[in-house]
């Protein structure tokens, strides 16, 4: 199966991609607040340190995949066909601007590689969950 780029929707990828980074620098911004709670609230209660650090990293990953289902959905609602391979270019075009600037920054790091290979089934999960709901509608 060959696709031709005349057949991708351009405004899909770039509003699933957009959608991604938009409201992933969000949800940044409260995995970040609420990194810095749990280490104020660890300095008084020191015992609590391991039990609060998995949720934060947990809500971490929960914010995550809530960013890439909706970058998903959004990139399924705007392409008029092939809405997965749509969705796998955003996860990969939105994952690959993330991985560049964390590269330049820091290195990488095992989570940073995981982040982007869960990226593209949880983009997936977004248009699948668009479909099956378009597919509810028409019928």
């Amino acid at each position: 199966m060959s696709v031709r780029f005349s057949e991708l929707s351009w405004k899909a990828l770039l509003a699933g991609t957009a959608t991604i980074i938009a409201f992933g620098l969000l949800m940044q911004l409260v995995f970040v607040s609420f990194a810095a709670g749990q280490m104020i609230f660890v300095q008084h209660f020191p015992d609590w340190a391991q039990l609060t650090m998995a949720a934060v990293y947990l809500l971490g990953l929960l914010l995550f995949l809530l960013t890439m289902v909706l970058g998903g959905y959004i990139t399924a609602r705007i392409a008029i066909n092939q809405i997965m391979l749509h969705g796998v270019l955003v996860a990969i075009l939105s994952g690959g601007i993330s991985f560049a600037q964390s590269l330049s920054v820091g290195g990488l790091t095992l989570f940073g590689v995981l982040f982007f290979i869960l990226g593209i089934p949880f983009t997936l999960i977004g248009c699948w969950f668009w479909i099956r709901q378009s597919n509810r509608t028409t019928q």
